[in-house]
């Protein structure tokens, strides 16, 4: 923790950002069920590590209800919703519902944002159709290229 009886540099930068998660942990008692924990889809040919997974207070009476939280200290990037929902594919069924939302971490504040969630705290289907598509449409993509660049590289120069 310390160094030469100081906080290192990167500690100190970072600790905002550590105060304002406590907050938010504190004020939405989030129960953590799980935390940066990496999950994988083979067939589609991808691996990410989610941030938190757990129920938010409000949903504890809804055992079939999970919150998925994408952590971020900067700007929300668009490509989120693509992202949670990538996280959400490869979750267990059991599971059962769900919500996922980004949590922007500012020095200052926090803030929730909802990716899939409506204002009555439901989930929006349509927006989970939305986002699911937008990923593998991404994913496919990206595998093609894969396997373009290493079916290019396998074709020889003719010699003169």
């Amino acid at each position: 923790e310390y160094v030469d009886g100081q906080l290192p540099v990167l500690l100190l930068a970072t600790m905002p950002y550590w105060t304002q998660l406590r907050r938010f942990l504190a004020e939405s008692y989030f129960t953590v069920e799980s935390v940066e924990r990496i999950v994988s889809d083979e067939c589609v040919g991808y691996a990410g590590t989610y941030d938190l997974l757990g129920p938010l207070h409000e949903n504890n009476w809804e055992s079939d209800i999970r919150d998925l939280i994408d952590v971020k200290t900067g700007s929300v990037p668009r490509t989120v919703g693509a992202q949670t929902m990538a996280y959400a594919r490869c979750l267990p069924g059991g599971i059962g519902v769900i919500r996922r939302w980004c949590l922007r971490l500012t020095p200052e504040c926090y803030r929730l944002v909802p990716l899939n969630v409506k204002a009555s705290g439901r989930v929006d289907h349509a927006i989970d159709r939305y986002d699911e598509r937008l990923f593998t449409a991404a994913a496919t993509v990206a595998a093609f290229r894969r396997q373009y660049q290493s079916s290019v590289e396998s074709v020889a120069c003719p010699t003169s």
